[in-house]
């Protein structure tokens, strides 16, 4: 007898069917549906030229977030933030280079993008902003609070309890009734009136900065102001190959208004505060510096010039820079290696004095202390380019332990060295005794009554 066949393999294969078409109609009407804003304002507001680690963007009528990259459109009415660590550079197209706007989110910057007129416009819910404004201007607004800006450079930091810093670089800027011009910052309280006050502001380089090493190193000069006229400080700045400044490649204190380095080809942060009390680290104005070019292992950071240049952004110097060949390392005299400075040495004379000989090609030599210890070497002090073989030291603050030192011979134009040289390495020791822990008198010895 005849067996009958199964339909159940038709029925099977016509599910699957079913299915997979419901599965790519819901599809399609999900990227319908996520695409609808584009298609809604189809004109972009601006596009994303820089892009570093995680920046995310959101449309206002969705509650998704997903990452820009770099060339992504931004729209209007987009929402924009920054991680940790993260940054962009949005630009705003004006029709020609002069009109266009760039701005740049730093780490953990949250702002909603709008155009009134043409003109940008950036609600700032958190973070710091730096500015490029093209002719058009740019509009600032946080905690209810407005800031008109004209062309120039400037930045902007959102802090706690509705709490806005500006600081203008160039150009002016208006809050409310008060206007700002170039090297001036303000504060803007949250319900309070915007008042200037005495802040650093650093004028040259701008906060996103590019030179050209022509195969060795760039010349950046640094210069700033202290708006409102207040007390002269010592501004710390600080040099690293990255924005948590765990690779810094030059750090110091500088009186004036001006210093200056030589940096090889690479990518840079920068950061300076006030070190006197009034400002830390938090504080600091930051930026960024890109050196284009062959790379080169030298670096150096030098003491601001005799005359700090004026506040006005100074041009760029460009030495011709010849690393090679190095100078020869000078030959040190005094101490020898492993010496060991004890404490009958330290009673006659609490300052040493460490000598080295000339170098032909030489107008000046840079010392550099170390301390040594189970964590690792430390930096203890570093000159800048001076003339002379000797350098004297005062030793009572280092105490006891190993330590190491170092002199390179440099020839210097002014504050730009022009050709390095190798170092010349000494250790030594400073063999102090150990401080005595106070000896216990007991009661009764002090009144004859010990047993």
């Amino acid at each position: 007898m005849p067996k009958k066949k199964s339909t159940n393999s038709k029925a099977d294969i016509l599910v699957i069917l079913i299915c997979l078409s419901g599965a790519a109609a819901a599809l399609w009407l999900f990227w319908t549906d996520l695409t609808g804003t584009l298609e809604a304002n189809a004109v972009p507001a601006a596009f994303v030229v820089k892009k570093e680690r995680s920046v995310q963007r959101r449309f206002p009528d969705r509650i998704l977030w997903s990452r820009l990259r770099a060339n992504s459109p931004v729209y209007q009415g987009d929402f924009i933030r920054t991680a940790s660590f993260s940054g962009a550079s949005i630009r705003f197209p004006g029709g020609a280079p002069d009109l266009e706007t760039e701005l740049t989110l730093l780490e953990n910057t949250f702002v909603r993008i709008r155009l009134e007129k043409g003109r940008p416009v950036i609600e700032l819910s958190g973070g710091s902003l730096n500015i490029k404004s093209g002719g058009n201007g740019l509009v600032v607004e946080s905690n209810g609070r407005r800031v008109e800006f004209a062309a120039g450079l400037m930045t902007v930091k959102s802090g706690g309890e509705g709490m806005l810093s500006v600081r203008i670089i160039e150009g002016s800027a208006l809050i409310d009734s008060l206007v700002l011009e170039a090297g001036e910052a303000a504060l803007i309280g949250g319900t309070g009136a915007a008042k200037k006050i005495s802040d650093l502001v650093m004028i040259n380089p701008p906060p996103e900065a590019e030179f050209e090493s022509g195969g060795g190193t760039a010349a950046v000069s640094f210069s700033w102001t202290l708006s409102g006229g207040g007390t002269e400080e010592a501004v710390r700045l600080e040099i690293a190959l990255d924005r948590r400044f765990t690779k810094k490649v030059s750090s110091g204190e500088y009186e004036g208004r001006s210093a200056a380095a030589e940096l090889p080809a690479g990518g840079y942060w920068w950061r300076a505060w006030l070190s006197g009390g009034s400002s830390a680290v938090n504080d600091a104005v930051t930026g960024r510096i890109t050196v284009t070019g062959e790379a080169s292992p030298l670096l150096a950071l030098l003491p601001p010039a005799a005359d700090p240049p004026p506040l006005s952004p100074p041009p760029p110097p460009a030495p011709a820079v010849s690393p090679y060949p190095l100078l020869p390392p000078p030959a040190i005299t005094r101490p020898s290696d492993g010496y060991v400075i004890g404490a009958a040495e330290l009673r006659e004379s609490f300052t040493y004095v460490f000598n080295w000989s000339a170098v032909n090609g030489a107008n000046a030599y840079i010392f550099t202390l170390y301390g040594e210890s189970a964590s690792g070497v430390k930096e203890i002090y570093r000159t800048g380019p001076g003339a002379g073989t000797s350098y004297s030291r005062d030793l009572r603050n280092l105490g006891r332990g190993a330590f190491f030192w170092t002199v390179e011979a440099v020839a210097a134009s002014g504050n730009v060295i022009t050709r390095r040289g190798i170092t010349a390495e000494r250790r030594f020791t400073v063999d102090v005794p150990a401080p005595k822990e106070p000896s216990v008198i007991r009661e009764e010895s002090l009144y004859g009554n010990s047993k």
